[in-house]
């Protein structure tokens, strides 16, 4: 995947040295790259937090907020843990430009991809992202996160539906319930991703269209599918996020209400992780720069409509 890195990405990971990292966003991809974009986003994972963070306020003291540089290493691991377990870094300057960037633990990231326990980290990567260093142990899990947006999403959808649909269902998933997303940033940013990485999303989930294990609950009618209503919605729950599922395990898999259970439950997830990251950004950042984000994220959302 073509990335808009207007830096080295090799001097970020030597100043940083995560275990894993990758960017993201509006800023990532050329072609979606928008006016009004001042930073490039970045997610660190880390197998110590506490000892990443000493290091790091040691060698990149400002990063930080002032709080957080009194506090100390061991107190920022702490704040990390919290709410989605992700600790950001924003408005970082880095060579010309300026950077967010968010450190997390390993297992952590992990633990989201495969249980959905807050749809953040495993969110962003049901989307397309570049990937700046690989982790063995994340891939594999980053493969069955497609699979469970895929099938979750097939809940959601009716009867039959575009490849279109099926993108658009996918990347709404970590949004729905999102705070910032209810004060009216960006609203259409859904459909802009679906709009600019149309190729890319076919290129993450064709595999899984395309797989066995999908040919009797889906099938290809020129160009929509068709799900097989019999045994689409028990056959998908199986494979159910843990997360999703304890909070719909007491819903009937086999009524037609069963999308709606599922949507609200999503809806919880993502509003309780991202609400408390929200508010996290206040110890993280600080005031100011907290502020400054959210100015530039309303401005952006002004320009595109």
């Amino acid at each position: 995947m073509e990335a808009n890195l207007p830096f080295d990405s090799g001097r970020l990971l030597e100043k940083y040295h995560p275990d894993f990292a990758f960017a993201y966003g509006s800023g990532v991809f050329l072609e979606q790259a928008p006016k009004g974009s001042t930073q490039m986003d970045f997610v660190f994972g880390v197998q110590n937090p506490v000892e990443w963070h000493k290091k790091n306020l040691s060698q990149n003291r400002k990063d930080y907020s002032l709080v957080a540089r009194t506090l100390g290493p061991a107190t920022v691991a702490s704040v990390q843990r919290t709410g989605a377990g992700i600790y950001y870094h924003s408005f970082v300057p880095f060579q010309d430009k300026e950077i967010k960037y968010g450190v997390i633990s390993i297992d952590a990231i992990i633990d989201d991809l495969l249980n959905w326990t807050h749809l953040y980290v495993a969110g962003r990567l049901q989307k397309p992202v570049h990937i700046l260093k690989h982790h063995p142990a994340i891939e594999e899990a980053m493969k069955k996160n497609l699979e469970k947006a895929m099938l979750v999403s097939l809940v959601l959808l009716p009867e039959e539906f575009t490849e279109r649909q099926l993108f658009q269902t996918i990347i709404s998933l970590s949004y729905l319930g999102d705070s910032r997303m209810q004060f009216g940033v960006d609203p259409g940013k859904v459909d802009r991703i679906v709009e600019c990485q149309f190729a890319r999303l076919q290129g993450m989930y064709h595999p899984l269209l395309d797989s066995r294990e999908l040919l009797h609950v889906l099938l290809k009618k020129g160009e929509k599918y068709q799900k097989n209503n019999l045994g689409t919605q028990e056959y998908v729950y199986n494979f159910f996020p843990r997360e999703l599922s304890s909070r719909v395990e007491k819903c009937n898999i086999s009524s037609k209400d069963f999308g709606v259970h599922v949507k609200q439950a999503l809806v919880e997830i993502v509003k309780s992780s991202s609400t408390a990251q929200t508010l996290k950004g206040l110890f993280s950042t600080g005031i100011s720069r907290s502020i400054r984000y959210v100015q530039e994220k309303l401005e952006r959302a002004r320009i595109k409509d």
